[in-house]
């Protein structure tokens, strides 16, 4: 059943034959966090899909349930049922290994875990992270720290070729992918993947982060006040990506986030080096996000850094397959 709704979703929908009793029994026994199949039950039949209430019992249904799976708000956006129902039918069963099923079932596990161990109520939605430098310790734990970052990012990657700054190009998120053979099987194009893009940036989600200004060579603020997403992080860093770095800012780079790139070795094409890396843009196209860890709180949020790794020569994509729009 759930497979046959990912590929077809019929408009009319067959009254069930079974028994209203054992209809609502089934539902009441689906997990909240269980938006996947929470969706494809509704769709069932009209009996099961009375069972979800009215238009305001149902905007509050999907509201909780698509928080309790993880899946937030984007800006364009405009009803949590209608996320629910585009999320699961256009990429619920994506085949990507972090994606679809596998990501809609480890930011349940994160929104669970961080209910229990970090007190975040969903109910009242994204904290403000909102804390003075005296409360930083609550933001960090021995080894961990709070929020827990969503390992998404560490499989999305951006065109290696320069863009103009006013320039915004829908094909240039994608997947980082390791199997040739994986592009026959789900889109690369970040954009196409909803589970993926609205999906909580952190557990516990947040309405503010940033970025620290003087390793990451400009300042970052990230703001949703109904949680930040993928989306938004990915936005973000993107409106940034090509503008041209000083001097300064570049060493900051290398000697923080992207410290890897250089760590072991010595470069050997210094002026090459120099131009390849003029931009945020060119320092990721050579590593891929590992993390990102607590620094201090001020009173615009969190303050974090980001940590890169860099990609040995073979996992980097050719310029011409990052060009291509359709692969």
């Amino acid at each position: 059943m759930l497979a046959h709704y990912a590929e077809h979703v019929s408009q009319r929908q067959a009254e069930c034959k079974l028994p209203n009793e054992l209809l609502l029994l089934v539902k009441e026994y689906i997990p909240l966090a269980d938006l996947r199949t929470h969706v494809c039950y509704y769709h069932t039949c009209k009996t099961v899909a009375s069972f979800y209430g009215d238009n305001s019992q149902q905007a509050e249904f999907w509201r909780r349930s698509c928080t309790l799976a993880g899946i937030g708000w984007l800006k364009a956006d405009s009803s949590w049922k209608e996320i629910a129902f585009e999320t699961i039918a256009k990429d619920g069963f994506c085949s990507h290994p972090r994606c679809g099923g596998a990501l809609l079932d480890w930011n349940a596990q994160q929104a669970e875990l961080a209910m229990r161990k970090y007190n975040w109520d969903p109910e009242e939605g994204a904290w403000d992270a909102m804390l003075d430098p005296e409360d930083a310790r609550e933001w960090t734990v021995p080894g961990h720290p709070i929020p827990i970052f969503n390992p998404i990012f560490q499989d999305i990657k951006f065109k290696s070729e320069h863009l103009p700054p006013w320039f915004h190009d829908p094909y240039d998120a994608k997947f980082r992918v390791n199997d040739p053979d994986a592009p026959l099987t789900y889109v690369r194009q970040l954009s196409a993947h909803p589970v993926a893009i609205r999906s909580l940036a952190t557990f516990p989600s947040v309405r503010h982060i940033k970025f620290h200004a003087i390793t990451l060579g400009h300042e970052h603020l990230f703001r949703n006040l109904m949680g930040l997403t993928v989306w938004d992080i990915v936005r973000g860093f993107q409106s940034d990506l090509d503008r041209e770095l000083s001097i300064t800012e570049l060493l900051n780079l290398l000697s923080g986030p992207f410290a890897d790139i250089f760590r072991d070795r010595s470069s050997s094409d210094f002026i090459g080096d120099l131009e390849r890396f003029s931009t945020l843009r060119g320092l990721w196209s050579a590593t891929r996000w590992e993390g990102a860890y607590f620094l201090t709180s001020n009173g615009e949020g969190p303050v974090f850094m980001p940590t890169f790794i860099r990609l040995p020569p073979a996992a980097r994509d050719s310029k011409g397959s990052e060009s291509s729009g359709t692969d």
